[in-house]
């Protein structure tokens, strides 16, 4: 009975160690995808910005025609 036990325990652990190298792969293939990731979240934050500054410079000329054209009060 005692060398059932123990090869019940070892075919555990074998299933174990089995599964901790599959999640160890997983994890190296995940890690080695953040930098691409990371370059996009750069790329997508530079092009942000620059809508930001582009909406910016639409609203100041927009605001100049329309205080050329009399369609809003002069500021105080």
């Amino acid at each position: 009975m005692t060398d059932e036990v123990g090869n019940l325990v070892l075919e555990h652990l074998k299933r174990l160690q089995a599964e901790m190298a599959h999640m160890r792969e997983e994890q190296r293939t995940s890690y080695s995808g953040q930098p691409a990731i990371q370059q996009t979240l750069n790329a997508h934050s530079t092009l942000l910005h620059q809508c930001l500054e582009d909406i910016a410079g639409v609203r100041i000329r927009l605001d100049r025609i329309a205080r050329r054209l009399d369609l809003v009060e002069p500021a105080k």
